[in-house]
């Protein structure tokens, strides 16, 4: 099937058997132009040297490489340039590298065949002082772009693929965006509400998740290939995107007493994703996976426990149980698929959108630039306006520029859809206190101290009641003034 298909699955799934597609996963997709520029680019230095050979000046060969000092009574005459072996090395290097460009586990194969020509080329540029002391500069100029941060502004082997439109994520790989850690918040939320012994289903990758760092059993174990776990993958991946029913019958079956779902079965469209996998063209509404990615208030035998912008958790039960979560992340938000009229494909690109854009908010509000920031918070909250952390970033920017009735209001509407965040109850006692209505925000703190058992929050909501109680006057932009601390 290789053979057949070269570097790119069929996108019709069912053109492959089941498998065939366990087996050709991500891990064997083609790297990504990112990948290739990154990983091949030291070796642009050695192109001079190739050259050289391929003009042949000298012999590709360790006689040449090393030859036997001259004996200045009897010169050799200079034998003609010949490249030797070097047309079979170059021939197995390119090879090499169209292998690595068509599965990316080839790498291995790849450097195996490019050291030896690279070392060769070295011995080769050696001998040349000129282009020994050109190859070096440029060799420390690459090696500091390795070494830079990938957020850097040096990182010029970034900034190439970056700027053609290639991104930098590898090939078929799901770009997740998340504000915060969504796998240590959800492993604490496990470590301290579900018991050990339940069993959980959920994706491979985040299996060995729960399985090494939370102690939980689970249901699909990466990294088998075996025809067995095959089939118990495509079992269980293709419950999710069955009928609510179908897959409560599945669950109560296997012993499943967690669903941990992952927003790739929902979003990840490419040839591998969950979906592709189960050999599932098109993501049908009424699916299991649908409703708990965009309406988990619709099911009847999976209740809604945590979430965050990357996992939800849902216990399996008998009967409905309430969901008292209103304020749910902005990847699950279906207003906005039916504010714009976007696909799935086009919603999930939108949400990366106002991720980034919110992250350049943030950047500018911790720069100072309030008003820049504020209209970056504006534009995304235009988009998504239920964008919770877009409209707790405008609240803390109109605190910062002084606008602290509309600082307070807009915290107030947060709290009118989603009364338990603790950052909008928090954020408006600070803007109270700071406008004097005093009783007002001892009101809010209470609520907030009632709401929570959050160590950090509730010792910055004692240490506000406590600036109040004693008349203290609080009036720094959104914090307490530093000799509060």
């Amino acid at each position: 099937y290789r053979l057949r298909y070269l570097a790119f699955k069929p996108d019709d799934p069912t053109a492959l058997p089941g498998y065939v597609r366990y087996l050709w996963t991500a891990a064997h997709a083609p790297p990504g132009g990112a990948a290739i520029i990154r990983t091949l680019s030291p070796f642009v230095l050695f192109i001079p040297a190739i050259v050289l050979v391929m003009r042949g000046e000298r012999r590709f060969s360790p006689a040449a490489l090393d030859p036997a000092p001259p004996n200045p009574a009897n010169p050799a005459p200079e034998p003609p340039g010949s490249p030797g072996p070097f047309w079979p090395m170059l021939g197995l290097s390119g090879l090499s590298i169209l292998l690595y460009a068509a599965d990316r586990s080839l790498l291995p194969v790849a450097l195996l065949v490019l050291v030896p020509l690279a070392a060769a080329s070295i011995l080769k540029a050696g001998r040349l002082s000129v282009l020994r002391r050109i190859l070096a500069g440029l060799g420390a100029v690459v090696i500091l772009c390795q070494t830079v941060p990938s957020h850097g502004q040096l990182d010029v082997l970034r900034a190439i693929p970056w700027t053609a439109g290639r991104g930098t994520n590898a090939g078929g790989d799901f770009l997740r965006f998340s504000i915060g850690e969504p796998d240590r918040s959800l492993l604490r939320f496990l470590l301290t509400r579900i018991p050990v012994r339940d069993p959980i289903l959920s994706l491979p990758r985040s299996s060995s998740l729960l399985a090494t760092f939370g102690g939980r059993t689970t249901l699909l174990v990466p990294g088998i290939d075996s025809n067995r776990m095959a089939e118990k993958t495509a079992a269980c991946l293709s419950g999710w995107y069955q009928s609510e029913d179908d897959f409560y019958a599945f669950c109560r079956a296997n012993g499943i007493e967690y669903i941990l779902y992952s927003i790739d079965l929902v979003l990840d469209g490419s040839n591998y994703s969950p979906a592709y996998l189960s050999g599932i063209r098109r993501i049908q509404p009424a699916s299991t996976a649908y409703k708990m990615h965009f309406f988990p208030e619709t099911l009847t035998h999976f209740n809604l426990m945590y979430e965050n912008d990357v996992h939800r958790l849902f216990k399996v039960t008998a009967e409905l149980l309430p969901i008292f979560s209103t304020d749910h992340p902005l990847v699950y938000q279906y207003e906005i698929i039916e504010r714009n009229n976007d696909t799935l494909a086009g919603f999930y690109e939108r949400v990366q959108n106002l991720f980034i854009l919110y992250n350049r908010a943030g950047e500018l509000l911790v720069a100072g630039n309030y008003a820049e920031a504020l209209g970056a918070f504006d534009a995304c909250i235009s988009q998504a306006p239920h964008f919770t952390a877009a409209i707790l970033g405008r609240a803390t920017a109109l605190s910062n520029l002084g606008e602290l009735e509309a600082a307070r209001d807009t915290y107030l509407y947060v709290i009118g859809y989603a009364p338990d965040n603790l950052e909008a109850l928090y954020g408006t006692a600070f803007s109270l206190a700071r406008l004097s209505d005093l009783d007002q925000a001892l009101g809010y703190i209470e609520i907030l101290l009632s709401s929570t058992g959050d160590k950090k929050i509730i010792q910055k909501a004692k240490l506000l009641m406590w600036f109040i109680e004693e008349n203290i006057p609080v009036d720094g932009p959104g914090e307490l003034p530093d000799s509060a601390r």
